[in-house]
């Protein structure tokens, strides 16, 4: 007898995560159900504003840019900064105010005489500098002192030509070498910053973790701010327990993961590998490509129900570039699609390495 032949299996539509994260959202923003979008963490109690860490009086021009930039490189989380004499004076009043002796102590070096402070007799270190500057910072390598200019006025008086004295001013050029209350020693850093409120246990999320491990990428943490720069093919992001909550950290480091697919030497996306200004239609579209990329992984990771409405708030600023080019969304949705498999270590069925990078 023979057998019977077994009815064929129905075809079941594979269920397309990606399609469907970027469906929310689009219904999220021609809704106009999503709030104003938030910075998704606590900036420093110190503010951000670069200043001279005793006086407290804020950087201007050129010394603003000279001090945030190293602060953004080696991610320093406060904006205060001192030179060495500053800091050894504070190490001196910290010392003094935790009921340690300490003694002035005039050193002559040629015809320059200056003061150090040394612990005094009866303390175990008697003898020893105060400090201040944390070993190792006050030389020459990534961890170094950052030059300021100052300008100092002055006046000098000349004989006109009929011999009168006529007072002329000029300015005076002046460099420091600052460091950031970072390097300082830890006793400094408290005098200078009384401790902050404890703030909740970072509590990592596994999956994201893994997400995360394995994208090689170098990942820092410090500062106000969360970006990728392309120069130093790195991601900055501010500590973790300063977000909100744990899937707001990683949808942020998501977002900045899915900025640096695009150099030159993965997908090669022009909004990164030809990046014009901001503000403009390919940047835009660059914001949109980030932004996808952190939804679909956050959907990979489970945390996407968590954040999409955040998403759906952040691409509202980019409304009005939307109006002008519909079809930017859906762009950027499979562009963010190329981006996610390549942070996942996958590859799209039939693509290839040149079309990833036309795209």
């Amino acid at each position: 007898m023979a057998k019977a032949k077994r009815a064929p299996k129905k075809s079941v539509a594979r269920r397309d995560l990606y399609q469907e994260i970027t469906d929310r959202i689009i219904e999220a923003l021609e809704s106009g159900q999503a709030a104003p979008w938030q910075r998704p963490w606590e900036v420093s109690p110190y503010g951000s504003t670069p200043c001279n860490g005793v006086t407290k009086r804020p950087y201007r021009g050129i010394n603003i840019w000279l001090t945030l930039m190293t602060s953004w490189k080696r991610g320093y989380s406060r904006p205060m900064w001192l030179t060495f004499k500053q800091a050894h004076e504070v190490a001196a009043k910290a010392m003094r105010k935790a009921g340690r002796p300490v003694e002035e102590k005039n050193v002559t070096r040629g015809k320059y005489t200056k003061t150090l402070f040394v612990f005094g007799e009866g303390d175990p270190e008697a003898g020893k500098s105060v400090g201040g500057i944390r070993e190792g910072q006050n030389k020459e390598n990534d961890a170094g002192a950052t030059t300021v200019i100052f300008w100092k006025p002055s006046k000098f008086t000349k004989m006109d030509v009929n011999g009168d004295e006529q007072e002329h001013g000029y300015m005076i050029m002046r460099a420091y070498q600052v460091f950031n209350v970072d390097q300082c020693d830890e006793h400094v850093r408290e005098y200078l910053c009384p401790v902050d409120a404890e703030v909740p246990e970072f509590s990592p999320i596994e999956e994201c973790e893994r997400i995360c491990d394995g994208y090689e990428i170098e990942t820092r943490h410090g500062g106000d701010r969360a970006y990728y720069d392309v120069i130093g093919d790195r991601i900055q992001l501010p500590e973790r327990e300063q977000f909100h909550s744990p899937e707001h950290y990683y949808t942020t480091r998501f977002h900045e993961m899915g900025h640096s697919t695009g150099h030159g030497s993965r997908l090669g996306r022009p909004g990164i590998a030809k990046f014009d200004y901001r503000g403009s239609h390919q940047y835009a579209e660059e914001e949109l490509v980030a932004e996808f990329t952190a939804c679909f992984l956050a959907g990979e990771a489970g945390i996407v129900r968590t954040v999409e409405n955040q998403a759906a708030q952040y691409l509202r600023i980019w409304a009005a570039k939307l109006k002008e080019d519909p079809k930017m969304v859906v762009h950027a949705a499979q562009r963010a699609q190329k981006a996610a498999d390549l942070v996942l270590g996958r590859k799209a069925p039939g693509a290839t390495e040149t079309a990833d990078k036309a795209a």
